[in-house]
C-alpha cells in the first residue's frame, strides 16, 4: 500500500510539473521591450529608451518569447519624447490605455485589421499625429483614445460628433442640440461628458449602446428619451446630470448596468441609493443626483431598476416578462418548452414574445437563449437578460 501510494505522489508530482512547463509564465527584456507571458500570449508592458539609443522608430515584433504578441498593455508606457512612427504587427487585437500618450512628436501609427479595441487615452495629447486610419476591425474605442491629437482637432473642424465606425466618440465640444444620425450605434465612453451646452439629444433607432460616463456631468440635459433599440445602458452613463428630469427607455429588456464595486457607479441617481450603513450617495459625496423620474414599460427592466433603487417610475404600457414566451404572465418550465419548440421551428413565435426571449439581440430564438432561460427558471441567475 505504502508502495502504491508512493507511486502515486510520484507521478502527482511530475504531472504538476509537467502542467506548470506547459504553461511558461514571467517577465523579461528584449531589446527594448519588455514584455510579459500570460498563458499563451505575450503581452507588451513597457518600452525602454536611453541617450544613447533613443525610441524613434518602434517596430513592435508579432513573437517574443516564442508567443504571439496579442496586446499592448499601456499601464506603464507613454511618454516617449522622441517616438516618430509605430508599427504594430497583425497579431495584436488590443490596444491599451495610455500606450502612447504625450508623445509629442508622433506623426504616423500602423494599426492592423486584427484590431478590435483602442483603449482610453491610447494616443492621447500627441499633437503630431495627423493621420491615423482606424480599420473597421475596431469595435470598441475607450474614452478621450485620441484626444489633444492632430487627427482629432481636424475631424472636430469638419463637424463637432466626431464617429468612427459607428462609435460616436466625441461630441464634448458641440454646442447645439445634437441629432444622431443612423450612421451612430454606440454612444462611447465619455462621449458627451462635460458638454454644458446641449439641453436634448435626439436618438436615432440604430442607437444600441450607451457606454459609461458618456452623458456624465451634462448639467444641463432635461429630458432623455431612449429608442426601443438600445440594449445596454453603462453604469454612470448619466451620473451628475443635475437637471435631467426624465429619462425613458423604451426598449423593456435594456440591459441597465446597476452598482459596481470597484467603479461605485449607478447610471443615474438621485441620492436615495442606500449603503450598509444606512448612508446615501448625496450624503456620502455631497453631489446633487437625480431626482426625476424614470418612464418604462410595466416589467421592464427600467421598473425594476427604478424600484431597486428608489426612484420615481412611470409606465409607458405593459410589456411580456422577459423570458415570458408563452405569454403567460409567469416564466416557467413552460416558457423553456416554447423557447425549444421556436428554436426546432415547431412552434413560431409573436413579435412580443421574441423580443421577451431575444436575451442576445438576434432577432431569432436560439439554443443560447434557451440554456440562458434555463438557468434563469431553475435559480442559477437572478435575470435572463
Amino acid at each position: 500500500m505504502k508502495t502504491y501510494l508512493k507511486k502515486v505522489a510520484v507521478f502527482s508530482a511530475l504531472a504538476c510539473m509537467l502542467s506548470l512547463q506547459a504553461i511558461p509564465a514571467g517577465a523579461y527584456w528584449e531589446d527594448n521591450i519588455y514584455y510579459e507571458i500570460w498563458g499563451d500570449e505575450a503581452v507588451v508592458s513597457r518600452f525602454r529608451e536611453t541617450e544613447r539609443k533613443p525610441m524613434v522608430d518602434l517596430v513592435i515584433p508579432s513573437e517574443l518569447g516564442g508567443y504571439p504578441v496579442t496586446f499592448l498593455n499601456g499601464v506603464s508606457i507613454g511618454k516617449m519624447p522622441n517616438l516618430v512612427s509605430v508599427s504594430i504587427p497583425d497579431t495584436v487585437t488590443r490596444i491599451g490605455t495610455d500606450v502612447f500618450y504625450e508623445c509629442p512628436k508622433l506623426e504616423t501609427v500602423h494599426i492592423p485589421d486584427s484590431v478590435t479595441t483602442i483603449q482610453g487615452g491610447a494616443f492621447r495629447d500627441c499633437p503630431n499625429l495627423l493621420e491615423l486610419d482606424i480599420p473597421a476591425s475596431v469595435t470598441q474605442i475607450g474614452a478621450c483614445a485620441f484626444e489633444n491629437t492632430g487627427w482629432m482637432n481636424a475631424r472636430l473642424e469638419e463637424s463637432p460628433l466626431v464617429t468612427v465606425n459607428h462609435i460616436l466618440i466625441n461630441g464634448r465640444t458641440c454646442t447645439e442640440n445634437p441629432v444622431l444620425s443612423e450612421d451612430i450605434h454606440i454612444i462611447s465612453q465619455n462621449a458627451f461628458a462635460g458638454n454644458q451646452e446641449i439641453t436634448s439629444v435626439e436618438f436615432s433607432n440604430q442607437v444600441t449602446e450607451i457606454k459609461r460616463h458618456a452623458f456624465e456631468q451634462c448639467s444641463n440635459l432635461k429630458e432623455i428619451v431612449l429608442p426601443e433599440s438600445v440594449t445596454s445602458i453603462e453604469y454612470d452613463a448619466f451620473r451628475e446630470c443635475t437637471n435631467l428630469e426624465s429619462i425613458t427607455i423604451e426598449n423593456p429588456y435594456c440591459r441597465i448596468e446597476h452598482y459596481n464595486y470597484y467603479y461605485d457607479g449607478f447610471v443615474i441617481s438621485n441620492g436615495y441609493d442606500i449603503y450598509d450603513d444606512g448612508s446615501n450617495l448625496e450624503m456620502l459625496h455631497n453631489i446633487p443626483y437625480y431626482h426625476g423620474v424614470i418612464r418604462g414599460y410595466e416589467n421592464s427592466t427600467a421598473q425594476a431598476y427604478a424600484e431597486q433603487c428608489g426612484y420615481q417610475f412611470e409606465s409607458i404600457g405593459i410589456a411580456l416578462k422577459a423570458g415570458d414566451a408563452d405569454s403567460s404572465g409567469e416564466v416557467d418550465i413552460l416558457d423553456i418548452i416554447s423557447l425549444n419548440k421556436a428554436v426546432m421551428g415547431t412552434e413560431t413565435l409573436t413579435p412580443e414574445q421574441l423580443r421577451a426571449i431575444d436575451f442576445n439581440n438576434n432577432g431569432k430564438p436560439d439554443a443560447d437563449e434557451a440554456l440562458t432561460l434555463l438557468k434563469y427558471v431553475v435559480g442559477l441567475i437572478s435575470s435572463p437578460v
